[in-house]
């Protein structure tokens, strides 16, 4: 798989658990210099998109350290984490104080489906270089505002408010209309890239990170996205 995918190199990475949610991959080679980190957001599947381990071939672990944070079942990511906080805004504060973030040359994160529109908000709390989100959430969706009595989109913009970067979103999605009319409500408040992934074979529907596994495009098309050497 790692051949048809556009991997096949063996990624070392060793897992680290930090909590229910979180766990922590790093390479088993021990630190080294340069890295970035990589906060992962996973969709209710509780994976990207794809199988964990298939998802992380596409990383350089000589390169990169990755976090990776489990869609919190029946609940989201509005209300937090369990062990961590309650709500999403001190849930994301508290992971910049756990994780030392400031090791790291870049900082990125990467959401999928349910966990899209948090990496983006996340990124710009953390104060992060960049975002990339698959299929990613409408920052107008009401559970925001049962859980947290606003929106993801206010919540986005007094994170916008207050960060130090102008952190580099970018928004893929596929054939579904619901996700594309999300990616560019939340390009409105946060200026970004929008990216379409299709298959010239097959509707792709939801799942717009799949077409990059099954072409071997997925490792090149996170170099050139938010895993790129230098982050303008």
């Amino acid at each position: 798989i790692y051949q048809k995918s556009g991997s096949n190199i063996a990624q070392d990475f060793m897992r680290y658990r930090l909590g229910r949610h979180i766990n922590w991959y790093k390479s088993a080679q021990g630190e080294t210099l340069n890295k970035t980190l990589v906060i992962c957001f996973t969709g209710m599947a509780q994976r990207m998109m794809i199988p964990l381990p298939v998802f992380l071939q596409h990383i350089d672990a000589s390169d990169c350290d990755v976090v990776m944070i489990r869609y919190p079942r029946g609940k989201g990511y509005r209300y937090g984490l369990e062990g961590v906080a309650d709500g999403f805004a001190a849930t994301v504060a508290k992971l910049g104080a756990i994780l030392p973030v400031q090791r790291y040359e870049r900082t990125v994160t990467i959401g999928v489906s349910g966990g899209g529109l948090p990496a983006v908000m996340a990124a710009l709390r953390l104060n992060f270089d960049a975002a990339l989100s698959f299929s990613g959430g409408h920052p107008e969706d009401p559970r925001w505002q049962e859980a947290s009595g606003h929106t993801a989109a206010k919540l986005l913009q007094d994170f916008m408010q207050h960060t130090k970067k102008n952190v580099r979103g970018i928004l893929a999605y596929a054939d579904s209309k619901a996700d594309e009319q999300a990616a560019k409500a939340l390009s409105q408040l946060l200026p970004s890239s929008l990216i379409r992934i299709g298959d010239p074979n097959a509707p792709v529907g939801h799942v717009s990170l799949l077409p990059l596994l099954i072409s071997g495009q997925l490792s090149r098309f996170l170099r050139e996205t938010v895993l790129a050497p230098r982050l303008e």
